[in-house]
């Protein structure tokens, strides 16, 4: 069921000024205070607004599906951290406690501990790089994506959720421009271009998402 909102709801969640005047513009300026409006993401640049409004505004159902957003974005680009590092599964158990505890099927010390072993696969990937002098650049952020998601799975806090969701799509668009920067001879133009596919395939996930 489609996530709605009202233009009057997100005024009492209290933006900023600056982020209030693009919010409007993003749930739809027109409507009038109390019409139901269902939350869409216009444009890829739109997708931590459409987040903030998820966990401010749209109740427990919106929160908790920022935060299966948040899995998703760190599963696209997972297959990056697993080509460097095939016998590391600690980012995607990060990311499959995580669902496990949104699901009601693992308690609090599993996730904790999950998110846990996913930092301490960044730390990994981050000396194995420095050590080798290698470009994984790419590993390292994949699996920043995953303990960014683990950590929005955490309802106590709506604004850590959001934080965490939206770094969780920050480091996955990372990990894509960097992979792909890693295997081209125009390494510039290709990690623009691996970021700009990323960050659509984002928006695309989250309007699908949307409209289930």
């Amino acid at each position: 069921m489609p996530i709605m909102v009202t233009i009057a709801a997100v005024r009492a969640a209290n933006p900023c000024a600056d982020g209030l005047a693009r919010l409007l513009e993003v749930v739809g300026r027109g409507h009038a205070e109390n019409e139901p409006i269902a939350l869409y993401v216009p444009s890829p640049a739109d997708v931590s607004y459409v987040l903030w409004v998820l966990c401010y505004v749209g109740g427990e159902a919106g929160s908790q599906l920022s935060q299966r957003f948040a899995c998703d974005v760190a599963e696209h680009v997972l297959p990056i951290f697993e080509a460097r590092y095939p016998g590391d599964n600690r980012p995607r158990m990060a990311i499959e406690t995580a669902r496990a505890w949104l699901d009601g099927t693992a308690t609090d010390e599993e996730r904790w501990t999950a998110w846990s072993e996913a930092i301490d696969a960044t730390a990994t990937a981050d000396a194995t790089r420095a050590a080798a002098d290698v470009m994984g650049r790419s590993a390292t952020a994949a699996a920043d994506a995953a303990w960014a998601a683990a950590a929005a799975a955490d309802v106590t806090g709506r604004s850590a959720a959001v934080e965490a969701a939206v770094e969780a799509a920050a480091w996955a668009a990372d990990a894509a421009a960097a992979d792909a920067a890693d295997a081209a001879a125009d390494a510039a133009d290709a990690a623009d271009a691996a970021r700009v596919d990323e960050r659509r395939w984002q928006m695309d996930r989250l309007n699908q998402m949307l409209k289930e």
